[in-house]
C-alpha cells in the first residue's frame, strides 16, 4: 500500500513496502520533474515522528504557536 498525500505542489509519500515505493516513484519521475526531500520532519503544520510502531503526527508546535 502506497499512501500520496498532496497540498498544491507537495508531495508525500509513504508506504508500506519500500520496492514498491521505489517503483512508485521511478514511474512518477518519468513523468514529473521530482526533487526528494529525503525524510519529513513537518507536513502542512503537522509534526512527523518517527517510532518503533510506525509514525507519531503532532500538532504540539501549533498549538503552543496558538497559545503564545
Amino acid at each position: 500500500m502506497i499512501y500520496l498525500f498532496v497540498y498544491v505542489d507537495d508531495i508525500l509519500l509513504t508506504r508500506s513496502n519500500l520496492t514498491l515505493l521505489h517503483r512508485f516513484i521511478t514511474l512518477l519521475q518519468s513523468k514529473f520533474k521530482l526533487r526528494d526531500l529525503s525524510s519529513v520532519n513537518f507536513f502542512l503544520g503537522i509534526e512527523v515522528k518517527p517510532t518503533v510502531m510506525g509514525i507519531l503526527l503532532s500538532q504540539h508546535k501549533c498549538v503552543l504557536d496558538i497559545i503564545q
